[in-house]
Order: structure tokens, then C-alpha cells, then sequence
């Protein structure tokens, strides 16, 4: 994290590494670009990064800078980081019209050649050190908002405990302060939000499975936009009393392991199968006779919580069109249909493939799909 980043022209440089050096000599960390090398994606990159890493962002204006494109890009970079922006005056041979437009809505200090430096050192001083630590929170919440973006939001890089509390309660400083968090902060921190209320109430769902699943009950695959209900059904099965008690036994070893698993693996397509897989296994050492009353005759409670826990974990951010799903005998695709249209889906709500017809069914083989015309004819 770097106190300021100064966007200037290259015609100026003799003034920034003036300035440069005062800010050292302040103990103030500045970023700035020195090197004339050609512009790359990867030179781009660094500055952005630059950028996002400072809490202040100066800019030296003067008609060189101002009519700069590369100049113009790191101010639109800083606009939409959310940065705070400190226009300082070097030269004022420049037009008011090619101004970019967010420098006029700030204050001005002026560092011209008849100026005094040391009193518009002072102010940039100020500046600097006005909210410094709303201002540091500010940088570093953006930047690991940013890694989480670039890593595709994954939940290992959200904000947790403390650092999640410190980000609400900086989230709601910003709603009177400058510069205000961006879009990207805030979702970021909902999201973190989430995950942490997440993880407790599976954390709690564990140590109460652990000790005694008394009530289970299959919930309904939901997906985003459009209901989908998706389940192993036991209602009207009776246990036998030659049930399997070793098999059982395996399946609630099975089960407690998968529980013990982080949140997020359930968003992956094979611990979804292996929690069917599982679902279909104690619906196997049930009987087809009327089922008891009690929860505690099922052979293997644990994979059920299991299946309930990955299908609403690994399923809702996935989207669906149709009714009356079906699951491949495979378990790993799901075919949903409306009144003329049949989809093909993944367990993660890719879709895969669309047919004529409604009615879908799935060879036993899984290999084919059958759908049905309107007129009443298979497809």
C-alpha cells in the first residue's frame, strides 16, 4: 500500500522528482512511473495496480499532461477505484476544455514556479492525512475485492471474522465519507457476508448431525429464476427389518466425511453425484412399505442431510428453464422441459443441449433422450 501514486507527463519530471523526494523526506510512500519503456498490457497492468494500491491519487496538470492519453486512462482508472483525487497546478498553459472532467470537482493546489513549495507541500500533507484510516481501509478492501473479482469470486478469498466486521462497519463509515466505497467493495463484502453466515449454520448443522439427526427431510433442488424440484423421494417406504446395518453404518461414515468438507465444494458437480449416489444407496435399504413415523428408523440419516446440504449449496447460483426435471441415470445431468422445448443441463445449470418435443426421458442407458411431440409422437 502506497500513500500517494502521481500521474504526470514526462515534460514535468523534474518537478515530480522534486516532489517526489519531499514526500519521502515526510516519510509519505509515493508511486510513480519513471521509466519510458513502450506501452504493454503488462506496463498497464502495473499501473493499475499502482493506482489501486494508493490512497491518494495526484495529478500533476499541466498542457502536456492534460492533453495525455495515458494520462486521461489512469485518471478514469482512479475515478472508477473510487480514489481520492488531488489536482495540483505545475503549469496553467493548459485549456479549461480538454480538462478531464472530475479534476474541477475538487480543490486545487498550486505548485506553479512563482508559488511557494514548502506552503502547497503542507496542503498536499493535509490532504494526505485527512481520514487516513478510513482512507487505508478504503485501498485495502478495494484490493482484495479486485483478487476476488480476478479470481472468478471464489469463497476462499472473501473477508472473515474481525476483517469482515472491521469491512461492515467501514461500509457504513463510507455512507457519509470520501471517497465512498465502489459497487465492487460493497459486493464484495455482502458476499463475504454470506459466506461467514454460511459457514456458521453449516458448522452448527454438523455438530447437530454429529451428535443426533432427529428430523431430516429432503428439500427441493431450487435453481436461480425458475423453481426446479429435483429429489429422492421416500414417502411410503417402510424399513425392513433385514436392512443392511454394516452397509448403513458405511453410508454415515461416508456421509459425516462429506459434511466435514468446506461450503464450497458442494459448487462442484462430483460431491453433488457422490450426495445422490449416497440418497440413492439408503433408499435402497428401504422397503416399499408404508414408512415410520420416526426419522430415527432410516438405516443412514447423515448422507440425507448430506444430499439436502449439496443440492441447495451446489445449486443455488444455477438456473434452469422448464418443469418436471429429471436426473440421467448417471446422476450427472438434469433434463427439464417446457409445452414444445426439452433442455439438457449439467448439475451446475450449464445448458447443454435443447430438443423438440416435451416429456423427456432418459434411456436407460442414459445415452439417449426421448421427448414427446405435441401431436403425441416420440421424437
Amino acid at each position: 500500500m502506497r500513500d500517494v501514486f502521481i500521474s504526470y507527463s514526462r515534460k514535468d519530471k523534474p518537478f515530480v522528482e522534486k516532489l517526489h523526494q519531499a514526500l519521502e523526506a515526510q516519510d509519505r510512500d509515493a508511486w510513480v512511473d519513471w521509466d519510458d519503456i513502450p506501452l504493454s498490457a503488462e506496463w498497464w497492468r502495473e499501473i493499475q495496480r499502482g493506482i489501486e494500491g494508493a490512497n491518494t491519487f495526484v495529478f500533476v496538470m499541466s498542457d502536456d499532461s492534460v492533453r495525455s492519453k495515458v494520462c486521461r486512462d489512469e485518471i478514469d482508472h482512479a475515478v472508477e477505484c473510487n480514489k481520492r483525487l488531488v489536482p495540483i497546478v505545475y503549469r496553467e498553459d493548459f485549456e479549461m476544455a480538454k480538462l478531464h472532467p472530475r479534476l474541477s470537482q475538487y480543490n486545487w493546489l498550486f505548485f506553479r514556479e512563482n508559488d511557494e513549495f514548502e506552503p502547497g507541500l503542507k496542503a498536499l500533507l493535509n490532504v494526505i492525512e485527512t481520514d487516513l484510516e478510513y482512507v487505508r481501509s478504503h485501498t485495502r478492501i478495494l484490493e482484495r475485492a479486485i483478487e476476488w473479482q480476478t479470481q472468478k469470486r471464489n469463497e476462499s478469498f472473501v473477508l472473515k471474522g474481525d476483517d469482515l466486521l472491521s469491512a461492515e462497519a467501514w461500509l457504513t463509515q463510507g455512507e457519509t465519507k470520501e471517497p465512498q466505497p465502489t459497487e465492487l467493495q460493497q459486493n464484495y463484502i455482502r458476499a463475504s457476508r454470506s459466506t461467514e453466515d454460511a459457514t456458521v449454520e453449516a458448522k452448527r448443522i454438523l455438530e447437530l448431525a454429529v451428535t443426533k439427526a432427529k428430523r431430516v427431510s429432503l428439500l427441493s433442488l431450487l435453481g436461480v429464476g425458475a423453481a426446479v424440484a429435483v429429489a429422492v423421494t421416500v414417502t411410503g417406504i417402510a424399513v425392513s427389518e433385514s436392512i443392511n446395518v454394516q452397509k448403513g453404518i458405511e453410508l454415515e461414515h461416508n456421509g459425516l466425511a462429506m459434511l466435514r468438507l468446506p461450503t464450497h465444494y458442494y459448487r462442484n458437480s462430483d460431491p453433488l453425484i457422490a450426495a445422490l449416489k449416497s440418497g440413492r444407496e439408503v433408499k435402497a435399504l428401504l422397503h416399499k412399505r408404508k414408512y415410520p413415523k420416526s426419522i430415527n428408523a432410516y438405516p443412514a440419516r447423515i448422507p440425507l442431510l448430506v444430499l439436502r446440504i449439496a443440492v441447495n449449496t451446489g445449486m443455488q447460483q444455477a438456473e434452469f428453464q422448464g418443469i418436471h426435471p429429471k436426473f440421467s441415470t448417471d446422476g450427472r445431468h438434469i433434463i427439464t422441459a417446457d409445452d414444445t422445448t426439452s433442455r439438457l443441463y449439467d448439475l451446475l445449470g450449464n445448458k447443454l443441449a435443447e430438443f423438440r418435443g416435451a416429456y423427456p426421458k432418459f434411456s436407460p442407458d442414459g445415452k439417449q433422450i426421448i421427448t414427446v411431440a405435441k401431436t403425441g409422437s416420440a421424437i
